[in-house]
């Protein structure tokens, strides 16, 4: 197939045509750009073992007019005429039209036409060899051919028949061991490589690093382009300059007439002095090869490292459907990474979900997961498979889901045994679609069918609660608290439809028709009845169910606890007012003694008198870092560490009760699952309830059991003592 390049001028068209290259020209100074050139390739013609073939280079002109006779030039620039190849005229078969080209000197033909139809095209034949950097042909216009210029190379042509440039590079760690960055050797006409090719490398003496090879080893070769899916090796044929330089031989390369190219790579490397390492922030290598001579950056010198990576970061819905994230592990050089080492990958503000075991790069990670079932952390366990000798880039795929309580950002975070700290990289954002307010229900004990606070929970845009999903509202520990709901008024705006229905401690919220634009749902007219043993104090309310978390299930009519595992927490939404606790005083008096006094009976009467004695306040000063609580000075080792727990409430054993107070240990009896204090406070085990002398008040934590120890809430402990204590937690500071 022939294929036209055409170009306008005023009163015809000239194009060139050299074998299958094709392009469109419509400047006056038009371009046809051939790349596989250099100065001394030859256009029109190939000599091979020493006989000229013609292969077909030609300008042809486009006739808008009839030529009957008309004559022209071209002068060529930087290329010289074959003056054997002008040897016979060019004519049509079955027509009379002709074509006469007329060899003048190298420089310059002459072209005659004649008996040229309009709309008509012929041909003009060039035999040329490229002898500058820059070579065109020049029609010199004449009668009713006008004039043009035309570029063969859009880029200054070379006398080379290949370039050398630099790739990716490698880094090298300051103490010298490592390998080089690419070298790539590239063909700037097709066959430069077919030959055995000799390339030279030198490392530039303030390097302070030479080559790691001997004379004999071999140099990995991967080609691309004409050589694509070439992989073969090199052969050191030399080591001098102090391992400074080193000589190799390229096998013949096949580039299937297409221009290929071939990378250097994985040339190892080590310190001319151990003692001193790298003394260079970069390396640079001089590459000679077939009279070429390159200077380049092949390395840089860094530091051991490990870092994080990722292209973007993704957005995350709270409440919404999970996400999936990559990210990489990457080493700044090779041997960052211990080969024994085991890494361990978390999460902020988004747990990971559905993770496979898989294996990366020779690291095996799995999930490691709690007695719920849910992922707490993935960890990685190098292989025999990991490779140690370059710098690996480790890339991980996540899947996370974010809880509907997540605000700011999703981290991933990264630690292992060697590491200065935990690495920690922002993957995500977290964007908060619904939210809740409410207005306090201030209850009273004993008293029926209060009614009292208002919850609403908002859309921050349309459809976010979404048709068959449930909204659940339920008041915590209401009913094992004497606490009941007993009737409540919910309305939706703006399009959304909802009935709803109260089960137990819960109000279930039905959602049948999505909103139009941003939706209210809106609990209100709460009626309470509170019992004579409701303990004083706040309680929360949760709102939760499908339609606030994926992390929910839908709601079945029995399984409260997976669709409510995720819920926006609204503190003190209904509180029980409690009486002031006052511990009680002891006061000393005295009292009318009788004493009976030998010969005569004397009554003798001591007036009351009160006294009040003062002394100095002393207040319990527990260090959780210590494991140690302070009182007057003395300092006591707990028996337990004690627990901060979510919302950094501090818990103590019930056996280091005594110490952290003062108390006598006989002042502490265990009764079970209870502990009794100075006989009138009580607490029990999986209770938030703390009994003081019949008065009873809700806790913020329950007294839970670790370990087969219980512990229970400092502060709730101090107030029913009378007690000041204070903590320190050195972890902060």
């Amino acid at each position: 197939m022939r294929l036209l390049k055409k170009m306008a001028i005023a009163l015809c068209s000239v194009a060139a045509i050299m074998s299958t290259n094709s392009s469109v020209m419509a400047a006056s100074n038009a371009i046809i750009d051939i790349k596989d050139m250099i100065i001394g390739s030859t256009l029109g013609y190939k000599i091979v073992d020493g006989e000229v073939t013609k292969d077909g280079f030609n300008i042809f002109v486009n006739t808008t007019i009839p030529y009957a006779n008309e004559q022209f030039l071209i002068h060529g620039h930087d290329v010289a005429f074959n003056a054997n190849l002008y040897d016979e005229n060019i004519k049509s078969e079955g027509t009379n039209e002709t074509v006469d080209v007329k060899y003048l000197d190298s420089d310059s033909i002459r072209v005659a036409v004649s008996n040229i139809s309009s709309d008509n095209m012929f041909m003009v034949p060039l035999f040329v060899e490229v002898t500058g950097e820059n070579p065109s042909v020049e029609i010199i216009g004449n009668g009713g051919i006008s004039s043009q210029m035309i570029n063969l190379s859009q880029e200054t042509v070379s006398d080379k028949n290949i370039k050398i440039k630099f790739g990716e590079k490698r880094n090298v760690p300051i103490e010298g061991e490592g390998f080089l960055g690419e070298v790539i050797i590239d063909e700037v006409v097709p066959g430069a490589l077919k030959k055995p090719t000799t390339v030279t490398l030198n490392l530039e003496t303030n390097s302070g690093v030479v080559f790691d090879i001997e004379k004999g080893q071999q140099v990995n070769l991967v080609g691309t382009a004409g050589f694509a899916g070439t992989k073969t090796v090199a052969t050191v044929t030399e080591v001098i300059a102090n391992d400074q330089q080193i000589t190799i031989e390229f096998p013949s390369l096949d580039d299937n007439d297409i221009k290929g190219g071939i990378s250097i790579v994985d040339i190892p490397v080590k310190p001319e002095n151990r003692k001193v390492g790298v003394i260079c922030d970069e390396i640079f290598v001089n590459v000679f090869a077939n009279d070429v001579v390159q200077r380049g950056v092949v390395s840089e010198v860094v530091d051991y490292n490990v870092f994080l990576n990722a292209n973007k970061k993704q957005k995350f819905i709270a409440g919404g459907q999970s996400e999936r994230v990559k990210f990489s592990i990457v080493e700044s050089v090779s041997g960052s990474l211990d080969d024994d080492l085991d890494l361990f990958v978390s999460t902020e503000g988004a747990q990971i979900v559905n993770f496979k075991e898989q294996t990366v790069d020779g690291i095996n990670f799995n999930a490691v997961k709690n007695y719920n079932g849910d992922i707490v952390e993935i960890v990685g366990k190098m292989t025999d498979d990991f490779n140690s000798n370059i710098a690996n880039n480790i890339e991980l795929e996540l899947e996370l889901l974010s809880g509907v309580n997540e605000t700011g950002e999703v981290i991933i975070n990264v630690e292992g045994r060697n590491f200065d700290k935990i690495l920690s990289l922002p993957i995500g954002y977290i964007e908060n679609t619904v939210s809740v307010k409410n207005e306090t229900a201030n209850l009273e004990i004993g008293i029926k069918e209060q009614m009292a606070g208002k919850i609403v929970i908002t859309e921050s845009k349309s459809n976010v609660l979404e048709k068959y999903d449930q909204v659940i509202v339920e008041l915590e520990d209401a009913r094992e608290n004497d606490i009941r709901i007993e009737d409540v008024k919910v309305e939706a705006t703006n399009g959304l439809t909802i009935k709803h229905e109260i089960m137990g401690d819960y109000i279930v919220i039905d959602i049948t028709r999505q909103s139009a634009t941003a939706g209210e749902i809106i609990v209100s007219d709460m009626v309470f009845t509170v019992g004579q043993n409701a303990p004083y104090g706040t309680y929360d309310v949760r709102v939760s169910g499908s339609a606030i978390s994926g992390k929910n299930e839908d709601f079945n009519g029995h399984n409260f606890n997976k669709a409510a595992r995720d819920a926006i927490v609204v503190n003190d939404f209904a509180v029980l007012d409690k009486k002031a606790f006052v511990k009680p005083q002891v006061e000393v008096k005295e009292v009318v003694v009788e004493k009976e006094v030998v010969k005569e009976v004397v009554k003798e009467v001591v007036k009351e008198v009160v006294v009040e004695v003062e002394k100095d306040e002393v207040i319990g000063v527990i260090n959780l870092e210590d494991k140690i609580v302070t009182r007057n000075n003395t300092i006591k080792e707990l028996t337990a560490n004690p627990v901060v727990t979510t919302d950094n409430n501090v818990l103590i054993a019930v056996r280091d009760i005594a110490k952290v107070f003062g108390l006598d240990e006989s002042d502490v009896v265990f009764k079970g699952i209870k502990t009794i204090v100075n006989g009138n406070i009580e607490i029990e085990q999986g209770s938030d309830i703390l009994n003081i002398g019949g008065f009873k008040l809700k806790m913020s934590n329950k007294v839970i059991n670790l370990a087969g120890r219980a512990y229970v809430p400092v502060n709730y402990m101090a107030l029913a003592l009378g007690e000041k204590i204070e903590i320190e937690n050195n972890f902060n500071k």
